[in-house]
């Protein structure tokens, strides 16, 4: 029998009964019962309320209030069934002390190559709320270094990487966020050509290309991708200082070149396990 249609069987890491070796007093039920769903994610497939219900021993109407409270916070991601999967706070929370997971693993050596051949900071994130969250980060040895982390956030309607999540975003999640965006944006109208660029761009060369954005100095460029398997849109990024990384290097060179790269990343995701969310017991 398929093991995807079996009923779940209880977490090993179940929530321990009042009176085991703990002080009582100091723990939070609350914070227990939220991370014991995060730790259902444990598989590359999607789980409903019912199921999530199932695994962490909980009444469905408890678990479907913590999963909503995770997924405006951005730890979980509702998908088009309406089940869950991880989202971009939980991987990006996770990011700086896991280097083995899914995309980073994936992603890490042609980030490095980018970095090398073209002497630019290389980057892989995706869409938090209302920024963009960096998962892996990859920096060249001789150019000048764009001072990034995995776990930073950036804005998403001034930068490369927001922009080129934009275009590719599904019509739905995209109207919601512009909605929510809006009103934190003084400049909509100056915003909205940005974006209007960007679809243009991406249409004709494959890549979006943003100079100087508004909290720094930095000339990029972002292509998107776009993985059926983990319902989410992926965004990699090249860029550097605007003094040493020129439009036209962007353009002519580090465009083309990470266009050709997210495709193969592309092709070896769709032979590689993508997320594999290491447990966590309580």
């Amino acid at each position: 029998m398929d093991a995807s249609m079996t009923t779940p069987e209880p977490s090993p890491a179940e929530l321990p009964e009042p009176g085991d070796q703990r002080d009582e007093r100091r723990f939070v039920h609350a914070l227990a019962r939220g991370l014991s769903i995060l730790e259902a994610f444990d598989s590359e497939r999607e789980l409903g309320v019912a199921e999530l219900a199932g695994i962490t021993a909980m009444p469905a109407t408890t678990v479907g209030r913590f999963a909503y409270t995770l997924a405006e916070l951005g730890y979980l991601r509702q998908v088009r069934s309406g089940r869950y999967v991880p989202g971009a706070g939980f991987l990006g929370l996770s990011a700086s002390i896991n280097r083995n997971l899914g995309m980073q693993r994936v992603a890490r050596p042609y980030l490095d190559a980018l970095a090398r051949d073209l002497d630019c900071t290389a980057i892989v994130g995706m869409h938090d709320r209302n920024a963009m969250v960096f998962l892996e980060v990859a920096r060249p040895r001789t150019a000048i270094v764009v001072n990034t982390d995995a776990g930073s956030r950036i804005p998403i309607l001034t930068t490369a990487m927001g922009l080129a999540y934009l275009v590719a975003a599904p019509l739905p999640e995209r109207a919601h966020l512009l909605e929510a965006l809006r009103p934190r944006t003084p400049d909509w109208q100056q915003a909205r050509e940005r974006i209007e660029k960007a679809y243009t761009s991406y249409a004709r060369r494959g890549f979006v290309l943003q100079e100087r954005s508004a909290s720094r100095e930095v000339n990029a460029v972002a292509c998107p991708l776009v993985s059926e398997h983990a319902h989410v849109v992926y965004t990699f990024m090249c860029g550097g200082p605007s003094s040493t990384t020129p439009r036209r290097l962007l353009a002519e060179e580090i465009g083309p070149r990470l266009v050709q790269t997210v495709k193969a990343v592309a092709r070896e995701l769709e032979r590689t396990p993508l997320l594999r969310l290491p447990k966590a017991p309580l």
